[in-house]
């Protein structure tokens, strides 16, 4: 019987335990590779950053912009 294992994003190393998910997309980083940021674990910076400052999901292109000031 096979007990919990993972397997790593960024190195795509495979481990025979659970890693740490990225809070952000909640993919599995090792050790080694995770990034911490305020005591978080995420898999990279992208993920860190966007999950303390945001980030313009919402608004995709200045055509949905417009349409959220005009109330659309």
């Amino acid at each position: 019987m096979s007990g919990f294992a993972d397997h790593c994003v960024v190195c795509n190393q495979d481990f025979p335990f659970s890693l740490p998910l990225c809070q952000t997309c909640r993919k599995p980083a090792c050790e080694s590779c995770a990034v911490r940021m305020r005591g978080g674990t995420f898999c990279c910076k992208p993920c860190a950053h966007a999950f303390f400052f945001g980030g313009q999901d919402d608004v995709e292109d200045e055509t949905d912009l417009g349409r959220l000031e005009d109330g659309e």
